[in-house]
């Protein structure tokens, strides 16, 4: 049983590039109600095993133990078998060498991206081709910026010289 949920461990790593850690939280959720039943009343649900439990076998599991909780390593597996999305043949690295999902393309359309590619390099040498254009430089762009900008510095120093100008008399 042991070695099924390492491979299935292992096959979650693969397909979904999910960690251990990851994959103990997510086994670890637990309904907060059922949590403090069995805290108040001592009354167990009808799985018969808590989250804890669960979490300590994947524990046992990934440390190379032998699992000690029969029931809590069954409904292990039985969770990891039911994990959505695993039984498709598919593997991921294909759909992606494959393109753009739908979605991302009409998410890309939607933002004005285009072209866009997953290949860090590729974007890399996108980015420096584009760098290379030369680029039109137009002396008026920013002209009313600096004007207005530097308004308040002329009003100072023409301040500063009547009051010079003035002390001077």
């Amino acid at each position: 049983m042991s070695q099924e949920i390492k491979d299935w461990l292992k096959l979650l790593y693969v397909k979904r590039e999910m960690s251990f850690n990851e994959v103990k939280l997510i086994i670890g959720i637990e309904d907060p109600r059922l949590a403090d039943r069995r805290e108040r009343y001592g009354i167990e649900d009808e799985s018969g095993c808590s989250a804890e439990e669960k979490i300590q076998v994947l524990q046992d599991v990934d440390e190379g133990r032998v699992p000690t909780d029969i029931v809590a390593c069954e409904f292990v597996l039985n969770e990891l078998r039911e994990w959505p999305g695993l039984d498709s043949d598919t593997e991921v690295p294909a759909k992606r060498e494959a393109g753009p999902s739908r979605y991302e393309e009409i998410a890309m359309d939607a933002a004005g991206i285009k072209g866009r590619t997953r290949n860090p390099k590729r974007m890399l040498d996108n980015y420096l081709e584009e760098g290379e254009q030369p680029e039109e430089k137009n002396l008026f762009g920013f002209l009313p910026l600096y004007a207005v900008s530097s308004a308040p510095i002329f009003i100072t120093i023409f301040a500063l010289g009547i009051m010079f100008v003035n002390s001077l008399q």
